[in-house]
């Protein structure tokens, strides 16, 4: 092999290694995945009722997920994640409404590890 391409190959061959993404293998109604200071996404979307709900960690920082209601008021909910791979879950019964996701490891708030759940009357579903 030419002596030129077996550094960049190798390099390549470490890069994809390392950077292979776990994703969780669950049948919640919600999953919300966590990975550095942030959610997978900004909002969620479930329908009302009994929701299973999965707290995934794909970083390697601790992680949690409390959820508040549209007053502000904590429903309970507190999910708990620290080592790649691991993964929290719990159920709750939501209502229709919008309620808020977020973590409460100190400074991941404030840095915007924040992230709306818009949870859906089922009556309402076209």
């Amino acid at each position: 092999m030419n002596r030129h391409l077996a550094l960049p190959l190798a390099v390549l061959l470490t890069t994809v290694g390392c950077g292979e993404d776990i994703a969780p293998d669950s049948d919640a109604d919600l999953v919300v995945i966590a990975e550095d200071i942030d959610f997978d996404a900004d909002t969620y979307e479930v329908t009302a009722g009994e929701i299973a709900i999965e707290l995934f960690q794909r970083g390697a920082i601790r992680h949690t997920l409390l959820i508040e209601d549209n007053t502000g008021a904590d429903l309970g909910i507190r999910l708990d994640v620290d080592a790649r791979g691991s993964a929290d879950t719990d159920t709750v019964v939501l209502e229709a409404g919008t309620y808020t996701l977020y973590c409460d490891v100190p400074g991941h708030l404030d840095a915007g590890m924040v992230a709306t759940l818009s949870v859906n009357d089922p009556s309402q579903s076209p």
